[in-house]
């Protein structure tokens, strides 16, 4: 199965001389050897990296020349970035999340922009590289007209469960909230947990809000609240129905027991061992937990519930991808690079052995992702799940929500005083930050 979705994307843009074809590279006709630098968000050992370093020697066969120096750096890879970029020695690409790659490079001006490479041709092609990414999510991250954002895998999440347990007990995945909440009794009379949470994870501990908030106040609520000089964005009322909606969860136990604490992987990883009976997560959880979940382990994906103007065919759109930093210093040879391996056939190995989707059309389908191509294939829309938060609020986003939406989530505070508490501490948060939520 090929991905061939061509669905617009809605709520997604939240602010405001190389190869051509089969012909050779500047450095090939002249014969000397540049070596460009790759600083990735991927460690060594994990299959993203494995996948890539494949490609990485399969390009330096095909273009002698061109030497590619990878260093694994991790998910804290665009600290170690910003600080090289600001010191005039920056790596000649790295790659992370759509919304941590604008928040630590494009917003602050660290960033080199894409669009005159996204106009030629894509390798071995009379198309611009530009048509090569599913739907529009090449414009997820565009910054004031410009392109800076170049996605090579595509994430999507929901309501995750085993569907053998689902059948066994008669289930029908829930569409609505009303429907949710009939499922997690039914879970709890048969003494399972309905659903599990890493909730040490200050990002994971936020997701249920977050995508609350998405359906019932759109993508960008939490965007405008966090950058409100007044306050007054806090006063919407469904950012409070959003958290009312969440507590029925928490007050209902709906999370397993010892949930606040649970350090990552130990909820998940339970989860797909039958400790629990649903996960509200990204696809990434098939990859990750296929070591733990037996062989009467079926994964299935149902979308978030219909919530308020909010539908389940708005889906939401993780992106992971590469950026030139500012001051790159081999920018056609990277150049290069970049069109050479964002093509499904140097790609596929994220999907066919990392097992996630590719943003490429024509890639398959992973194994583990394929029920739920019929969800996408059926997505009228694709938002940033996060808001936008993330990226045009980093620093909003750690020091003030992440660290009050736990309290909520652990039961420590109400929905009033989780609205009021966030207002209070982003005004505090503006007015110390010269009114900007970044």
């Amino acid at each position: 199965m090929r991905k061939t979705w061509g669905v617009g994307v809605a709520g997604l843009t939240l602010a405001a001389g190389v190869l051509a074809g089969c012909g050779s590279s500047p450095t090939q006709s002249s014969g000397k050897t540049v070596t460009i630098t790759y600083w990735s968000m991927w460690n060594p050992g994990e299959p993203q990296q494995i996948v890539l370093q494949n490609e990485i020697n399969a390009f330096e066969k095909a273009y002698p020349n061109i030497q590619v120096q990878a260093e694994w750096d991790g998910r804290q890879v665009l600290n170690k970035v910003e600080r090289a970029v600001s010191a005039g020695n920056p790596p000649d690409i790295t790659d992370q999340s759509g919304g941590e790659t604008a928040g630590a490079l494009v917003v602050k001006n660290l960033a080199t922009p894409v669009d005159k490479l996204l106009k030629q041709d894509a390798w071995h092609s009379h198309q611009p590289l530009m048509d090569s990414f599913l739907g529009s999510t090449i414009n997820q991250y565009k910054w004031k007209g410009h392109y800076y954002f170049l996605p090579y895998e595509f994430i999507t999440g929901g309501i995750w469960y085993n569907k053998v347990l689902f059948d066994k007990y008669h289930i029908s995945p829930p569409a609505t909230w009303s429907q949710l909440l009939s499922v997690v009794q039914t879970m709890k009379s048969h003494h399972l947990s309905p659903f599990a949470l890493d909730g040490n994870d200050a990002s994971y501990a936020a997701y249920w809000y977050n995508w609350l908030v998405a359906r019932i106040a759109g993508p960008d609520a939490l965007l405008k609240a966090a950058s409100d000089t007044s306050g007054k964005a806090w006063s919407n009322p469904k950012l409070l129905e959003a958290a009312n909606l969440e507590e029925q969860l928490i007050k209902g136990k709906a999370f397993e027991p010892g949930y606040q604490g649970s350090i990552y992987p130990a909820a998940q990883t339970a989860w797909a061992q039958g400790h629990s009976g649903m996960i509200l997560l990204f696809d990434w959880i098939t990859s990750e937990t296929q070591k733990y979940a037996g062989s009467n382990f079926q994964y299935a994906m149902t979308p978030f519930p219909q919530v308020g103007n909010g539908k389940t065919t708005d889906m939401p759109s993780y992106l992971e991808g590469f950026v030139i930093p500012k001051g790159a210093p081999h920018l056609a040879a990277t150049e290069t690079f970049l069109r050479w391996l964002l093509n499904p056939q140097h790609l596929r190995g994220i999907a066919t052995k990392a097992l996630n989707f590719t943003d490429l059309k024509g890639d398959p389908t992973p194994s583990t992702l394929k029920s739920i191509e019929p969800t996408l294939s059926h997505a009228t829309s694709f938002y940033d799940p996060h808001g936008g938060i993330y990226a045009y609020a980093s620093g909003w986003t750690s020091t003030v929500y992440f660290p009050t939406n736990s309290k909520f989530i652990d039961g420590q505070l109400t929905p009033a005083q989780f609205i009021a508490q966030l207002r209070q501490q982003t005004l505090q948060y503006l007015k110390t930050h010269n009114n900007s939520p970044q």
